[in-house]
């Protein structure tokens, strides 16, 4: 009979040894019953995003070096909203930063352990935001990350920008462009924003003889009610929380200290354990 690592965890996770510890690190213990019980709700997680058995999927790794780039914004006015002053947004980078900061985090589970900040007021004077702010992350792991919010950018830089230590992994924003039939006015155009399609995603492997092969990457359907049935899975199944507590809580500390690096002249913030 042959065995694979997988098929082992899962025979001992339903044997009498099932309540023997199968991972320890500090005072945390997992056994081989939890530890079967959780593969099988994140193989459930993968399936119902469409995934098969023998599919790849993408993991970044702890300790691994890698540098991450992720931008937002264009060359246009911003919106006149409360979130454009910083009196009461606390800032650009409050804004969409949250939301990019927060993937940074999921990706690199690593603790950061440097932040700093950059700000610039150029072209926008009506509002108090900044035309630009920038967060560059570096992580205890050595990893970097750097997130970017312009509104003075005439050329945007893709969505996100990987590097890893076997290839990249490039992501380009969409301009997409639909029109509507009318009976008077022969047509209706509508300019759906690119943030709100998904990107183009292109993977770049280096080959053994050294040659650089890209390919691009099927974005997988949109889905509604995600976080809901994520939520009710973890509390029925204990399935893992996609976006956990923790994390929000390491994007406010990011967010705080990259203010505070702006303030201070782009000072490096250290962050403590």
């Amino acid at each position: 009979m042959s065995w694979n690592f997988a098929s082992l965890l899962s025979a001992i996770g339903q044997s009498p040894l099932a309540h023997k510890a199968a991972l320890v690190h500090g005072s945390q213990t997992i056994s081989y019953g939890e530890l079967d019980q959780r593969s099988d709700a994140i193989g459930s997680y993968f399936t119902s995003l469409g995934l098969n058995p023998g599919s790849h999927i993408g993991h970044l790794m702890r300790n691994s070096n890698a540098y991450m780039e992720t931008f937002v914004g264009g060359f246009s006015h911003p919106c006149g909203y409360w979130h454009s002053h910083d009196t009461i947004s606390g800032g650009t980078s409050y804004d969409w930063g949250g939301h990019y900061l927060d993937w940074i985090v999921s990706l690199i589970p690593e603790r950061a352990k440097a932040v700093s900040g950059t700000r610039h007021k150029r072209v926008w004077h009506d509002i108090t935001n900044a035309d630009q702010e920038r967060i560059h992350i570096l992580f205890a792991g050595g990893q970097e990350a750097v997130f970017i919010h312009s509104d003075i950018a005439a050329v945007r830089k893709p969505k996100w920008y990987l590097l890893g230590t076997r290839g990249a992994l490039v992501s380009q924003w969409r301009d997409v462009t639909e029109y509507e039939i009318d009976p008077l006015l022969y047509f209706h155009r509508h300019d759906i924003p690119a943030t709100e399609m998904p990107p183009d995603l292109t993977v770049y492997q280096r080959h053994p003889s050294g040659k650089v092969v890209q390919q691009k990457l099927a974005m997988p359907q949109r889905e509604h009610y995600l976080f809901h049935r994520n939520l009710a899975d973890h509390l029925l199944t204990g399935e893992p929380i996609t976006a956990p507590l923790g994390d929000s809580a390491k994007v406010v500390a990011l967010l705080e200290a990259a203010a505070r690096s702006a303030s201070n002249g782009c000072s490096e913030e250290l962050l403590g354990e």
